[in-house]
């Protein structure tokens, strides 16, 4: 074991540690050393990735590849740095150490592992991707269908980021991979993906005609797989008592569109006019000249009916002059 000293040990490079001990006379000695070594891989998933292949010298070169022949999934520490648990690897990577070289290990906490450039791996650009389609759908369920051809990893002191392009997601996307330096670009690619979308939409259980109300009996809430995501999922209470502008068919989504909008303020109808600041409150009975939902802006006319004011509906016959 005068191979296993405490100089040739530190030749090794940073980052997966580990201590080693030696057996002498059938009692372990603690050599207190670790031993870093730095992957040089640009993927750290990568299978090819072996302990055996990263030493610097022959002689050195203690570790059998089937004690690592099975990469480890690391959980991310910050943009560079991550951690794996000891005990995902510790009993095969020890007893075939043993066996290997009579060396027993004391496998840590974790190990450390880092390459160039960590964060640029598939796992991670798919973790990007997701969040950046969860950020446009937030009661969106997404999966991404197909695997990733990554470009040319960014170099150490290089920044990558992903952006969707679409403004309406369909079961095809495109995002745009920029790697850039001290903030200026330095290239740019781009990313085709397929994926599926599921969304809880309210769904006709029944035939519903045009015109016809809605009542609690006509639907229910179902995930739905979609090949376009359109904007409106009304509510259960914006669903009932509304009337349908179309035919619904048995299992059909019941978008906000399909929906017959409600005026909360009708054209001719008589409303009540607020204006209000910070000294004072006037209310006024005027007519209304345009109908409007709410939030919308109407015209309704002035208590002399020679101009027209606009004002906002805020309520059931009610629009406040701002």
């Amino acid at each position: 074991m005068d191979r296993l000293s405490t100089a040739t040990l530190l030749i090794l490079t940073a980052a997966a540690s580990v201590w080693l001990t030696s057996v002498v006379q059938g009692k372990e000695k603690d050599l207190g050393v670790v031993i870093n070594i730095r992957f040089k891989s640009e993927n750290v998933f990568d299978k090819e990735a072996k302990l055996s292949e990263l030493l610097e010298e022959k002689d050195l070169h203690y570790f059998s590849k089937d004690c690592l022949e099975q990469p480890v999934i690391p959980q991310r520490l910050n943009s560079q740095t991550f951690k794996v648990r000891g005990d995902h690897v510790s009993d095969k990577m020890a007893n075939c150490l043993r066996g290997d070289i009579a060396v027993a290990m004391n496998v840590p906490e974790f190990l450390i592992v880092e390459n160039e450039n960590d964060t640029f791996s598939e796992s991670n650009i798919k973790r990007e991707m997701l969040q950046r389609l969860q950020d446009s759908c937030a009661d969106c369920q997404f999966l991404l269908l197909h695997e990733i051809t990554l470009p040319e990893a960014p170099a150490k002191d290089e920044e990558w980021r992903i952006a969707l392009e679409n403004k309406t997601l369909t079961n095809s996307v495109l995002f745009k991979l920029e790697i850039s330096r001290m903030g200026l670009l330095i290239r740019r690619h781009w990313l085709n993906q397929k994926i599926e979308i599921t969304k809880e939409l309210p769904v006709a259980v029944k035939l519903i005609g045009s015109g016809q109300r809605i009542t609690s009996s006509d639907f229910e809430y179902r995930t739905v797989r979609l090949d376009i995501l359109r904007d409106g999922v009304p509510t259960k209470e914006h669903l009932i008592g509304r009337r349908i502008k179309r035919p619904l068919k048995l299992n059909e989504p019941i978008w906000s569109r399909f929906l017959e909008p409600v005026y909360l303020v009708e054209k001719g109808a008589p409303v009540s006019a607020i204006y209000q600041s910070s000294k004072m409150k006037v209310e006024l009975k005027t007519v209304s000249k345009s109908s409007g939902q709410i939030g919308d802006w109407v015209n309704v006319a002035s208590p002399s009916g020679a101009s027209v004011l606009k004002a906002k509906v805020i309520g059931e016959g009610l629009v406040e002059v701002l």
